[in-house]
Parts: C-alpha cells; structure tokens; sequence
C-alpha cells in the first residue's frame, strides 16, 4: 500500500491542521477505518480531508464525515470508491512551500535566488584561487 501527500487548502480542519499543513495519506482499506480517524477522500475533481463522525453498512461501508471546524456534517457520504486512505502525519505550514513553488515568485524566490548566491559563492572562491596562484608564481 502506497503513501501519498496533500496540501490542506483550507480551515475546516482546524486547529488540528491548518490551510498550508502537508499530510502524508496511507492507502487503507475502509474496513480497518474508525470513528475519529481522519481520511482523505476525493469529492468530484476535490481532494478532502476530514474527520470520520459515523461509519455505517448500509449495501457496502459508508463513512460520514465533517471538518472539525465545520457546524455540520459533509453532505456526501465517502464509500471504498472515493476514500484515498487515512491521515498517518501532517507537517504544519509545508505546504506553503509546494504551493508557490509552482508560480514564478516562488521559482525566483525558492531556486533563482538561491542558486544565485551558491554560484556567486563559487566564482569569488575561484577568483581567490586564481589570485593565490598568480602571486606565488610573481614570488
């Protein structure tokens, strides 16, 4: 069974995760799922991730579930065919990083910049070099 990551989009889960955590999913059957877990599952062309309320047999298992932020249940009921798996870690705020890392503020910001500063490390490292090298030789 394979191991996934999502970034939370939003607050519905909070304060447990926040808009910007990254959680890694394991794959999990629906069977071995409990109240109180939270899972991931996907809703349409949506990724959700919230907390198992009620978990029901009726023709097959159904899980009810709901943001703990949220007043209210979600209106859809998750089955084996959209459950991803279960939350197993999350890491506050990482996702952030993913997130820009796809606009160009953030390629600048997060590769440009930094690879910048590394090759103009190298090149003064190299310039220093050659000027030791040419005043042993004028020696």
């Amino acid at each position: 069974m394979a191991d996934d990551s999502y970034v939370v989009l939003s607050s519905s889960m909070e304060p447990e995760l926040s808009a910007g955590d990254i959680v890694i999913v394991k794959e999990t059957d629906i069977e071995e799922i409990r109240v109180g877990d939270v899972v991931t599952f996907d809703i349409g062309e949506k990724t959700v991730t919230h907390r198992v309320i009620e978990k029901a047999d009726d023709n097959g298992i159904k899980l009810l579930t709901k943001g703990d932020a949220m007043e209210e249940a979600d209106d859809i009921r998750v089955d084996e065919n959209n459950l991803i798996g279960k939350v197993v870690v999350s890491f506050p705020f990482y996702g952030y990083i993913f997130l820009h890392a796809n606009t160009l503020l953030g390629y600048i910001l997060l590769i440009l910049i930094p690879a910048t500063i590394l090759i103009i490390g190298e090149v003064r490292k190299l310039i220093k070099l050659k000027k030791g090298e040419e005043n042993e030789k004028k020696q």
